[in-house]
């Protein structure tokens, strides 16, 4: 299996929409994807080669005078579909996009892998996806993106995500990407808010929640699935205050103990209680220091922050800007992530993975 760069990616990712994205009838010529696009002819040439073996496009030759015949490009008129589906340890969804990211389709089911096992929870899995691909009968499934919470899931839920991807392979022959959640939602952030040239960053994506998820992009690349090493990062980690934990601190600078929730935490900030804003510095601390390990350990250019309040937020860029050697050191904040935001992402990594970019293998590691 060959590994690409993050530029060639996006080349990819942009050829495909200039022909696929401008409708049923509508051509585009070679002269104007290769000056769209701004790659070069032999580029545009190969990613062409590859959209016509897998018959999403055509092409003709039209002559109109003397000279060259120019070299148009069409889609085949064949719909196709692209595949997200986001496991965790209580429930699977799946849904179906097309090329500009438009739903078809989304649904979920339950999972509860202490009363059935993973194999009995993957054919309920595959005969929600084939009748729901039942409905669309001409549409051709063209890529695969798989997103995993890996502290909410466990060895048992892993089993199901895997098993899962090698039944969708071999009932659809379509590429597929697994993907760790927070690996999920980088890349696609990254595909739809940094230029081609950006792609090539170290970036990261820290997310303090029922746990701390960290996504990572090195050289423009996602780790693969099955080679993520989580041993080293849970040490980079360490120290990182859970909601869970967080809320317990809480209670004790308190001694409130009816306190059961992060929002109330969070209001109190916001109210300006000393308490609160005691426990967003000791959270700033903590954050900033695993960030200041990450930054070192994978050189990292950004860092995007999701799940944290402006306060925490701002703290943890002051403490950064005040470490030598980090004092341009990006520290981002996005938005929280919901199921249908890891679900939208995963079906960006199936329309990213629909031209061969960088197609995990399977394993059971």
């Amino acid at each position: 299996m060959s590994k690409e760069t993050a530029k060639n990616q996006v080349s990819r990712s942009i050829v495909r929409r200039l022909i696929l994205g401008r409708g049923k009838n509508a051509m585009i010529s070679r002269q104007e994807l290769i000056r769209y696009s701004k790659l070069n002819p032999r580029t545009v040439d190969s990613y062409v080669a590859e959209l016509e073996e897998r018959g999403v496009i055509s092409r003709e030759t039209v002559s109109s005078g003397p000279g060259r015949p120019e070299t148009y490009y069409r889609s085949t008129n064949v719909p196709v579909l692209f595949l997200g589906v986001h496991v965790y340890s209580r429930e699977a969804w799946v849904m179906a996009t097309d090329i500009d990211q438009h739903p078809y389709f989304m649904d979920k089911l339950p999972i509860n892998l202490e009363d059935h096992n993973s194999t009995w929870h993957v054919n309920r899995l595959m005969a929600l996806v084939d009748r729901l691909f039942s409905l669309f009968p001409s549409y051709r499934l063209l890529g695969i993106g798989m997103s995993y919470h890996h502290y909410r899931g466990g060895l048992k839920t892993k089993k199901l995500f895997q098993e899962l991807g090698k039944a969708l392979t071999q009932r659809y022959p379509a590429p597929i990407n697994q993907m760790e959640a927070a690996d999920v939602m980088l890349l696609s952030y990254c595909r739809v808010f940094l230029f081609p040239h950006q792609q090539s960053l170290n970036l990261a994506l820290l997310n303090p929640s029922d746990n701390a998820y960290l996504g990572l992009r090195l050289d423009g690349m996602s780790k693969l699935f099955a080679q993520r090493t989580n041993s080293q990062q849970k040490k980079m980690l360490e120290g990182i205050l859970t909601h869970d934990m967080v809320v317990n601190r809480f209670r004790e600078l308190t001694g409130n103990k009816d306190i059961k929730e992060i929002h109330e935490y969070r209001e109190a900030v916001f109210r300006g209680d000393p308490a609160a804003r005691q426990l967003s510095r000791e959270e700033a601390e903590r954050l900033a220091a695993a960030i200041i390990r990450l930054q070192k350990h994978y050189k990292l250019d950004v860092i995007y922050l999701t799940n944290i309040i402006s306060e925490t937020h701002c703290r943890i860029q002051e403490i950064i800007r005040k470490t030598p050697g980090l004092e341009n050191f990006q520290v981002l904040r996005l938005r929280e992530f919901s199921i249908i935001h890891y679900l939208t992402g995963a079906c960006e990594v199936a329309l990213d993975v629909s031209c061969g970019c960088f197609v995990n293998e399977l394993t059971g590691n």
